[in-house]
């Protein structure tokens, strides 16, 4: 068992060098139980792997060398079953496409190129995967890097489209309100507007918002533009008293808080101590 790459993406902001060094480490794991040591790799010299009689542990000094030397042409010396892990590696390394095509299984075929489209931040690369997951994966990978939630558009899974959207969204990468409109989840949508109400400092997004997401919507939005007004949008008196509560309490503007119909004192008394 291994570390598949895809699960890791852009976001989490962690180097692509140190990725394919997890994925070797993780790789590993799929070679099993080691007879022998393995050769340490010195001095850019691989020579060594050849010298041990444990296939698995041959095929893993070859791939630790690969990566250390970003030398595609040691995985030609790696057995059939770990040569895809092994080209995939220097791909990802080198970030070179054309590494990828000396892969003959389609799964890792697929992994090269979702991750060379990643790294690269070329969604056409995505084109080449065939298999629909690994193709809505690779868009939402790009995307990603690129916080650009039009490549989404991409993705004909409606699950893995708004997964992809709201990834985005997350991101801080609100650029209009009709992004949001595309998510079809409820809680995803809502998300999305409360995000966009904050970002494009628009209030009409919060106004959008069906569940509870809402009461916290509006006293963001006035914190953030500085105005207590925005809180009368809210439709619900308790909510609305939130709002006032928060303005106050974080702005240390007492003077909203006899706008509030419940609990002024204790929002007195809370800007007070602030």
């Amino acid at each position: 068992m291994f570390l598949h790459l895809s699960s890791i993406t852009a976001s989490n902001g962690v180097g692509l060098r140190f990725l394919f060094v997890v994925a070797v480490m993780a790789g590993l794991l799929l070679f099993g139980c080691i007879k022998e040591k393995t050769p340490a790799i010195t001095g850019g010299n691989a020579t060594d792997c050849g010298q041990i009689r444990d296939a698995d542990a041959m095929d893993e000094c070859y791939v630790n060398a690969s990566m250390m030397l970003k030398d595609a042409a040691l995985c030609a010396k790696v057995h059939e079953k770990n040569s895809g892990l092994c080209y995939w590696i220097v791909a990802g390394a080198t970030q070179n496409i054309s590494v990828c095509e000396n892969i003959q299984d389609k799964f890792y075929l697929e992994k090269c190129y979702s991750n060379i489209a990643a790294a690269t931040k070329n969604a056409t690369i995505c084109e080449k995967v065939q298999a629909a997951n690994r193709q809505n994966s690779c868009y939402a990978m790009v995307a990603l890097a690129l916080n650009d939630s039009s490549i989404c558009n991409k993705i004909q899974d409606s699950e893995w489209r708004d997964g992809c959207y709201k990834s985005t969204v997350k991101a801080q990468n609100v650029t209009s309100m009709s992004e949001c409109e595309k998510i079809r989840n409820a809680e995803g949508m809502d998300t999305c507007y409360s995000n966009a109400a904050v970002v494009l400092e628009d209030v009409s997004a919060c106004d959008m918002i069906r569940g509870a997401l809402a009461k916290w919507c509006y006293p963001n939005v006035a914190i953030a533009l500085n105005d207590s007004s925005i809180c009368e949008r809210s439709q619900i008196a308790n909510d609305r008293d939130l709002c006032y509560f928060r303005f106050a309490t974080v702005m240390k503007n007492s003077s909203v808080c006899g706008k509030m119909r419940l609990d002024q004192d204790t929002c007195y008394s809370m800007v007070e101590r602030r």
